[in-house]
């Protein structure tokens, strides 16, 4: 609900003002729980309203499992 509501009004005077003050409170502090995941579902939306036909997923490179990992790094 809070993203929606704080993606909606990006724009108006109040949010515009408030939110480098919300951004330095979730850094600073932990007085903003989930605060990480706010401003993270924040980005995705803007992201995919926005630029959605510019950006690619990002490409995820296989992860090695725990063995082959070890064994690459013995030569």
């Amino acid at each position: 609900m809070e993203v929606q509501s704080l993606f909606q009004h990006i724009a108006t005077p109040i949010v515009m003002k408030d939110f480098p003050i919300l951004i330095k409170k979730i850094a600073d502090t932990t007085d903003v729980p989930h605060g990480a995941d706010i401003l993270i579902r924040l980005h995705k939306k803007i992201i995919k309203q926005h630029y959605s036909k510019k950006v690619s997923p990002p490409s995820v490179p296989p992860q090695p499992d725990s063995k082959t990992y070890v064994d690459t790094l013995n030569y």
